[in-house]
């Protein structure tokens, strides 16, 4: 749209195409990996470029965060991993509570450890089979009896096709991708939080961390770091560029016609 409202003639909004769409697939990281590109495009060079950095030209370009968006979500919203996390999210934050656990919470969180483990072993001879039995540990986990989930099938014998369940949504070079990506985003090495090519989180840092004070070593400021998902990162940045593209081909079409009248 943006070409269409610049350009003269149907020949240039032709050849304007491959310019703008050539650096866009060389940089979206699928072609090529990032850490096969020149150092001088990594800001801190070669350190970026080995472990998870992101050209600074590709930044800028939206088919980048589109194929991101798209690898993170095939990691992360496939069946098998949405129940997963579901149980996960549930664990940890009974395994944060700073108290005690009451005999009731207490007796959930096993069945919740016991039902995780139940769907990392669950096995099935169809996809659909394999949702619905994703979907049946995760709810008998959540509400159901301890005899309810230490009975649940997870494998059936009777069925000669059955294979692991993960199997049919998780694909393990994609799951491989991300989780590398995890690995150098959390590194304990990592003097302040770094945003990693297919990480699941981007850190927005506001304003730096201020020095520790000498009378006190352990305190200091800690500044203010904004974390979001990268999915909703590439949906922010997937709007403001084409929001951003209509402005521009409406002031251009507008300067047009006030210079036709």
């Amino acid at each position: 749209m943006v070409v269409s409202s610049l350009v003269k003639s149907e020949r240039a909004a032709l050849t304007s195409v491959p310019l703008l769409l050539v650096p866009q697939m060389l940089l979206a990281g699928a072609l090529v990996p990032y850490r096969e590109m020149n150092r001088g495009l990594f800001k801190h060079d070669g350190f970026n470029r080995e472990r998870g950095g992101t050209p600074i030209p590709a930044e800028f370009m939206p088919l980048r965060h589109s194929y991101e968006a798209m690898v993170v979500a095939q990691a992360t919203r496939n069946p098998f991993e949405y129940e997963r996390y579901r149980l996960q999210r549930r664990i940890e934050k009974m395994k944060d509570y700073d108290k005690t656990l009451p005999d009731d919470v207490a007796d959930r969180f096993d069945l919740m450890k016991e039902g995780l483990r139940r769907l990392l072993a669950s096995g099935a001879s169809t996809p659909e089979e394999a949702v619905s039995l994703f979907a049946r540990i995760t709810r008998l986990a959540r509400s159901g009896t301890r005899l309810e989930v230490e009975t649940i099938k997870v494998w059936p014998d009777d069925q000669p096709k059955v294979r692991p369940a993960s199997e049919f949504f998780v694909n393990e070079r994609i799951d491989l991708l991300v989780r590398e990506a995890e690995t150098f985003r959390s590194d304990y090495r990592n003097e302040k939080p770094r945003n990693v090519f297919l990480g699941l989180k981007k850190t927005f840092t506001l304003i730096e961390p201020g020095p520790k004070i000498p009378d006190n070593p352990k305190a200091e400021s800690k500044g203010l770091v904004l974390e979001f998902e990268t999915l909703d990162c590439a949906i922010v940045s997937q709007l403001l560029i084409v929001i951003g593209c209509g402005v521009v081909s409406s002031l251009v079409l507008a300067a047009q016609n006030r210079r036709t009248h």
